[in-house]
C-alpha cells in the first residue's frame, strides 16, 4: 500500500505482521453529533466551510449537540449474518456511553431493519423527515445509554 492514512488519535488500530492478508473494510459506522432529537438531512451535510470552521451553521457535525446521529451502519454483504453488525453496534453504544458524549443516539433505518435496531434499545419514532437518498426512512432513537440489551 503506497498511500498511508494516519489513524485518528482516539482510534484503537489493530495491526498484523502478516502482509499476505488483504486490507478489506468489512463494516463501518458513520456518525455525527447534532442538537436535533432525530437525524435530519442537515446532520448529514458537509458544511461548505468545513476546512475552516466546525459547526459554523446548522449543517453537519455539531460539537455541542447531545445526540449522536448514525448515518450509516453497513457490513460487506459477504460478511452479513455473522454477528459483525451486532458487535459493531454494541461497541459503538458502549463507547458513546463511556465517553458521556451524548444523551441519545438516533439513526435512520430502512423498514426491514427496524427489528434489528430494537434489539439494541432503539425505539421506532415513525417516518423520518430526512429525504437523504430519496427518503422513506424510519426515525429510531435510543435514550437510555446506560442499559445495553
Amino acid at each position: 500500500m503506497d498511500d498511508v492514512v494516519p489513524t485518528a488519535a482516539a482510534a484503537m488500530p489493530v495491526t498484523t505482521e502478516e502482509p499476505h492478508r488483504k486490507l478489506i473494510l468489512l463494516a463501518h459506522c458513520v456518525a455525527t453529533k447534532s442538537a436535533n432529537e432525530t437525524v435530519l438531512d442537515e446532520d448529514m451535510t458537509v458544511p461548505q466551510d468545513w476546512e475552516k470552521s466546525r459547526s459554523s451553521n446548522n449543517a453537519g457535525h455539531n460539537d455541542a449537540g447531545r445526540t449522536v446521529c448514525i448515518h450509516s451502519l453497513a457490513v460487506l454483504p459477504a460478511y452479513q449474518g455473522r454477528g459483525l453488525g451486532s458487535t459493531l453496534m454494541k461497541a459503538f453504544i458502549q463507547r458513546i456511553e463511556q465517553s458521556q458524549a451524548a444523551d441519545r443516539i438516533a439513526l435512520l433505518a430502512h423498514g426491514e431493519m427496524v427489528d434489528f435496531y430494537r434489539i439494541f434499545g432503539f425505539v421506532n419514532k415513525g417516518p423520518s423527515k430526512a429525504q437523504f437518498g430519496g427518503g422513506g426512512w424510519v426515525d429510531m432513537v435510543r435514550r437510555d445509554l446506560h442499559c445495553l440489551t
